[in-house]
Order: C-alpha cells, then sequence, then structure tokens
C-alpha cells in the first residue's frame, strides 16, 4: 500500500480547553498485566500527555508538542498508544505506516482505542491485520485531575507485531494475561 494512501499527515493540534476531553489516562490496573509481560515497560509512549504523571512507564514520549504523528517510531520496538479522543484514526494509520517501514526485527505496538469497528480504520486495517484483545465491559479511566472517567463505549488492545517468535510469544501471553478480562479476536 503506497505510503500516502495509507498515512497522510495533517497537523495534529489540540486547543488547551480540549485537552481534558481528549486526554484519557490508561488505567494502572492494565497496565500492571501488560508490565508482566514487559517488565521494564515500554520504549516509548507516542500519545503522551503533557505535564501529568501517568502510570505509563516509557523510557521516551512523544506528547501533542512533538507530535507523535509527524516523527519517526522507528528504533523503538515496544510502543505504547492511548491517542487522544479527537485523532484516533490518524494514530491508527500510523501504527500500521510504521509497521511496514519498520526496520526493527521484534517490534510490537500496543493500541488502546474505542471499540468503534463501525469506522472504516477497523475494516481495512485492524481486522484483517492485527490481534485484538475486546475487554469485557466498560473500562473505566482517570481524567487528569485524578478524578475517574466513565466510558459510553467499550475499548480493545490491538496489537500490531512484526510477525517474530519473540512476538508471538509476547502477543500469546498477553492474551493469557487477559483472558478472564476480555474476549480475544483471532489474529
Amino acid at each position: 500500500m503506497a505510503r500516502n494512501r495509507l498515512f497522510q499527515t495533517r497537523k495534529h493540534q489540540i486547543k488547551k480547553e480540549e485537552l481534558g476531553l481528549n486526554e484519557w489516562m490508561t488505567p494502572p490496573w492494565l497496565l500492571e498485566k501488560i508490565y508482566k509481560i514487559f517488565p521494564s515497560g515500554f520504549d516509548i509512549d507516542v500519545a503522551s500527555p503533557v505535564g501529568i504523571d501517568t502510570a505509563v512507564k516509557a523510557s521516551h514520549c512523544f506528547t501533542h508538542v512533538e507530535n507523535g504523528l509527524e516523527q519517526s517510531w522507528d528504533g523503538f520496538p515496544i510502543i505504547w498508544c492511548n491517542p487522544p479522543y479527537n485523532d484516533i484514526e490518524s494514530f491508527v494509520r500510523k501504527a500500521f505506516l510504521e509497521m511496514e517501514i519498520t526496520t526493527d526485527t521484534d517490534k510490537m505496538i500496543l493500541m488502546l482505542i474505542p471499540s468503534f469497528i463501525d469506522f472504516n480504520y477497523w475494516h481495512d486495517l485492524i481486522f484483517p491485520k492485527s490481534s485484538i484483545i475486546f475487554f469485557r465491559g466498560r473500562i473505566t479511566f482517570r481524567n487528569p485531575d485524578e478524578t475517574r472517567r466513565h466510558q459510553y463505549h467499550a475499548n480493545a488492545l490491538v496489537i500490531l507485531d512484526s510477525g517474530t517468535d519473540w512476538c508471538r510469544e509476547k502477543r500469546n501471553q498477553l492474551r493469557d494475561e487477559f483472558s478472564e478480562h476480555s474476549f480475544i479476536s483471532a489474529g
């Protein structure tokens, strides 16, 4: 697939007053399960909030200031992405582009996104090209001010990987870790 068709970059701008509506902090319980598989955490969080302490353990991060959509994700084998809700599709398309052009042998991108399965990017990219863990019920997220934020929709952990033995092993471990909380899609 041509690079330009898969991901057409656009300025990723979040107005200050919108920040609270777009920043959904990943619940610590969910990350703790992932850290059982990746004890050191992630190499990078590509959609990290600015100036907010999160439970995400990552050696590097891109905020909306650095704009993870315009940066290369190459050289970061284990990537976390809980994208801002005003730009989910751009991050999904960027993730798939990065998987196409990566030079990393063992690469895995984990994306926590709403299960808006009627959107085209689910049918064009996610369903045919990734593993998916659909969570039962609703996930309770945290607001930047530490209050709880309840979802009105379901979420999924979308796993993209380079298909190596290491990736298959990690993917299977993630499936096992989340099996009691989720429905696992084939892939």
